[in-house]
């Protein structure tokens, strides 16, 4: 059996940026009314919930999202809370046609006694119980600091639709801000949201655009009076605002103003008396340049975003922030990949395995399913290359295992992107696998997880999921036509690449331009091996020649080694 070369590309998960302290849980307490809290938590439980409202409604149709602010303690006269929400409904009311919905939930998480562990998962399963009762994606609860001087502010947010998994994410303001702390409050708010996170996050960008130029001026020209780290806090809010937008419009050059928001940040965090702000900065910085790097033909944006994740593992330690530890463990791990891939050896894909099964020891099935699950896919994902790499059936068998594990809790109704890009990482894979054995059932397997995959990736929801998919199924399809007689299949094969191409320009994205590239150079041999039109070399030649010239750019040693003996099966087809 000929064997053809074929780049494939499996999709990166989006990388999550774990702002502040960051903790998953799980509850079981009462969520009927509202007025749940008096009813349950006992003076024994270390803190109180008073609550003064009937039940909240589902959020209007026309919300995006909701923003449930409780009241504070030691906030005379919940001052600072309604100055919450007055501040973010002046500035959701801005956007045209997307209301905010933002609510006051006049209800105390007041912390009384117990360690500081008990007192936080105490009152992180009320916040998250409050969330799901008040209908709400975000509930900002905290309290004023002692001497009144910050608002030492808890955001509680579930990870994704419908996922049953919440994280809190801890976030300290001056005072000082005045009106003023409704930017950087809306920047983070906005963050969190699981509409930024998911493909459908395209939705959220004009919230992002009008909060940057007021994020910008609070970043530059901060109130008088703040210490570093509160100036820091305000360049940090900017950065998220940068990020987002820059991910979420394909910005390069916003999210390189990001990367740079960020690292003006960490310098402005204490390492010694800030750690955690200070890993966490440096978390999100790693995120930013990994969101660039994986669209740059240069490998330097994926070199600095490891260098970055690494950087936040010497503060966040397994037995004291695992789930921020887990986290970052993924991260790097998805940018070990990312530059394995482009390399010629397996050591990257080795140390991402190695940093996939480390974010699995901290990301449990029972604890963090959603997570856990993503993290199975990821782990599948680097397998998948380096038993492609390699050669192994071992391994992609072991890739098509954890995609499997993967598929026990993402589901399509639950959370379907993720399902989507599951389906199409295991077809990846076991287009991969089928190369290695003569039967086709394998094949037919990958084309039908592609087209599944496809029924959730559109072009106008997700462009570069649904360009990825459509270059992996013309690869699948490339080679069931190699192995047919006849060439019915080859218009089918090249269509998918090309429509791919209509997303992934040489200047949006190089790196997959090329491949795209490769792969049509690919399918023109198969031509050619079926008709003996030398038209069809000289098609193949120009494609491979193209795509050779921007893997050398890039500096990605394996990809040009691939181009290169592309090369050398046209030329013997020629009889050179």
């Amino acid at each position: 059996m000929r064997r053809y070369l074929g780049w494939t590309a499996a999709v990166a998960l989006a990388t999550t940026i774990a702002i502040g302290v960051v903790t998953g849980l799980a509850t079981d307490l009462p969520r009927t009314v509202l007025d749940w809290a008096t009813a349950r938590l006992r003076p024994e439980d270390a803190m109180a919930c008073v609550t003064r409202a009937t039940p909240l409604p589902p959020q209007p149709d026309t919300a995006l999202f909701r923003v449930a602010v409780t009241y504070l303690p030691n906030d005379r006269d919940e001052e600072f809370s309604r100055l919450a929400v007055e501040t973010l409904r002046g500035l959701y009311s801005e956007l045209p046609g997307a209301a905010i919905d933002v609510v006051t939930v006049p209800c105390i998480l007041r912390e009384e006694a117990g360690s500081e562990a008990e007192i936080a998962r105490r009152a992180e399963s009320v916040a998250e119980a409050l969330a799901r009762r008040a209908h709400a994606d975000v509930v900002i609860w905290g309290e004023v600091g002692g001497d009144r001087d910050s608002l030492d502010l808890r955001l509680s947010h579930e990870t994704g639709t419908d996922t049953g998994e919440f994280r809190v994410a801890r976030f300290a303001l001056p005072v000082a801000l005045g009106e003023a702390l409704g930017p950087p409050l809306a920047a983070r708010t906005a963050a969190l949201v699981r509409l930024s996170e998911e493909e459908a996050g395209q939705y959220t960008a004009p919230i992002f655009e009008l909060l940057r130029p007021q994020t910008a001026q609070l970043a530059t020209n901060p109130p008088p009076g703040l210490t570093e780290a509160q100036r820091a806090v305000l360049v940090e809010a900017h950065a998220y605002v940068l990020f987002f937008l820059g991910r979420q419009r394909a910005e390069p050059e916003t999210l390189r103003a990001a990367a740079a928001s960020f690292i003006i940040a960490i310098a402005g965090y204490d390492r010694a008396g800030e750690r955690l702000a200070w890993a966490s900065a440096q978390n999100s910085l790693g995120a930013a340049l990994l969101t660039l790097g994986v669209r740059e033909a240069s490998p330097a944006g994926l070199q600095s975003a490891i260098a970055a994740f690494e950087a936040a593992l010497t503060e966040r330690h397994s037995d004291t922030e695992p789930l921020e530890w887990a986290q970052t463990q993924l991260n790097l791990g998805i940018a070990l990949r990312s530059l394995g891939q482009r390399e010629s050896g397996t050591a990257r894909l080795r140390a991402a395995i190695a940093a996939f099964e480390a974010a699995l020891t901290g990301f449990t099935r029972d604890a963090t399913p959603i997570t856990w699950a993503n993290t199975q896919m990821a782990l599948g994902n680097a397998l998948a290359t380096l038993g492609e790499r390699e050669g192994s059936a071992a391994r992609l068998e072991a890739a098509i295992a954890a995609y499997d594990s993967a598929l026990l809790e993402l589901t399509r109704d639950r959370v379907p992107f993720s399902w989507a890009a599951l389906q199409m990482n295991r077809g990846t894979a076991l287009s991969v696998l089928a190369r290695l054995e003569p039967r086709t059932a394998r094949l037919e397997s990958a084309v039908a997880a592609h087209r599944a995959a496809l029924t959730v990736f559109t072009r106008d929801k997700a462009p570069n999921d649904w360009a990825m998919t459509q270059s992996n199924l013309g690869n699948a399809l490339a080679e069931i036509a190699a192995r047919e007689p006849g060439a019915a299949r080859i218009p089918e094969a090249r269509a998918a690449q090309e429509a791919a191409l209509t997303v992934w320009t040489r200047e949006a994205a190089p790196l997959q331009w090329a491949m795209t590239q490769g792969n049509l150079a690919n399918l023109a041999l198969i031509a050619f091996d079926k008709t003996a039109d030398p038209a069809h070399l000289d098609e193949a030649e120009a494609q491979a020649r193209a795509a050779r010239e921007v893997f050398v750019k890039a500096q990605a040693a394996h990809m040009v080694t691939m181009a290169d003996r592309l090369l050398a099966d046209i030329a013997t087809r020629r009889g050179g």
